[in-house]
């Protein structure tokens, strides 16, 4: 009772909050009366309380990890299609509001298939996980790093103008070249990935959902010159606002 001076605190009842056999927290009452909690006094109200008190944080608990699991790829940890759809539209609205730039990278790795035929999915899994942790090291708050689907993982920068987003890429390219992934039998393996850069720098007055897509479709376009020019590259280019 950090509020209560503890000379004015005079009896405590302390219940236990139980789930499935674990503590999880307790229900503390306190009195000014020597009296008011005694070993003599009825516990059936308090303990009827701490179990619906348990209840609630296990209700509470349950459905923050829904709400989690929703916008997660399970195997990567990142957040997911899902989650990047509903931030685009937030980031842009946002950019459209306040100005300045919004980049879009598109991260792809390179030749992953096969990957898979050779060393087998789970090295292909493994490959994704290293990769996406790479992708989140030095990423700032205001930042969005999804998977988007299958090899591929995109990422929101706010604030960030064509120059910044090209150094980005690059930065992030050469430290997913520059870490191998350790195999069995003292092996290693290489990944690399191409990555194509779009920035929305320009004020238009055009559909929230418009330029979402521009911004999308524009870095896909630029992953897809990556890969054509033969892949480990990062490639910029304009967004074609209609």
């Amino acid at each position: 009772f950090p509020d209560q001076p503890p000379a004015l605190i005079q009896s405590i009842a302390l219940v236990p909050l139980r789930l499935r056999g674990t503590v999880v927290g307790s229900l503390n009452q306190a009195s000014r009366d020597p009296a008011h909690f005694n070993s003599e006094v009825a516990t059936d109200l308090l303990e009827h309380l701490a179990a619906v008190g348990a209840i609630c944080i296990d209700n509470a608990v349950n459905r923050a990890r829904l709400e989690r699991d929703v916008i997660t790829d399970p195997l990567t940890g990142v957040s997911n299609r899902r989650f990047f759809a509903r931030r685009l539209q937030e980031e842009v609205s946002q950019w459209q509001r306040q100005g300045g730039s919004l980049s879009c990278l598109f991260v792809d790795l390179d030749h992953f298939k096969q990957i898979n035929d050779r060393y087998g999915h789970q090295v292909g899994d493994e490959a994704l996980r290293r990769v996406a942790q790479l992708l989140g090291e030095s990423l700032r708050t205001s930042d969005v790093l999804a998977r988007y689907g299958g090899e591929e993982f995109a990422l929101l920068l706010p604030g960030t103008d064509a120059a910044q987003a090209r150094e980005t890429a690059e930065r992030l390219r050469a430290r997913i070249a520059a870490r191998s992934l350790v195999l069995a039998a003292g092996r290693s393996l290489t990944i690399t990935a191409s990555i194509g850069c779009a920035t929305l720098d320009q004020a238009s007055s055009a559909d929230v959902a418009m330029l979402g897509a521009w911004l999308v479709r524009s870095a896909d376009a630029a992953l897809y010159t990556a890969k054509s020019e033969g892949r480990n590259r990062a490639v910029a280019v304009p967004v074609e606002v209609g």
